[in-house]
Formats: structure tokens, C-alpha cells, sequence
């Protein structure tokens, strides 16, 4: 039961980390393509 939760925590963390990686990934890109519409 122990190691069920511990790999449940594992994929928990790694689904919030692959999230903020994404949104992390759609801004920088987002932040670019406006700075060239900008200039």
C-alpha cells in the first residue's frame, strides 16, 4: 500500500511538472511572436 502511494506521487509530480513545463513552453513562444508583430 505504501509503494502504491509513493507511485502515486511520482506520476502526480511529474503530470504538474510536464503542466508548467507546457505553459512555460506556449508563453515563451506566445512572448516571441508577439515582440516580432510588436517591432
Amino acid at each position: 500500500m505504501r509503494d502504491f502511494y509513493l507511485l502515486s506521487q511520482l506520476i502526480r509530480n511529474a503530470q504538474y511538472f510536464h503542466h508548467t513545463f507546457y505553459i512555460g513552453k506556449v508563453r515563451s513562444f506566445l512572448a516571441v511572436f508577439f515582440n516580432l508583430h510588436i517591432d
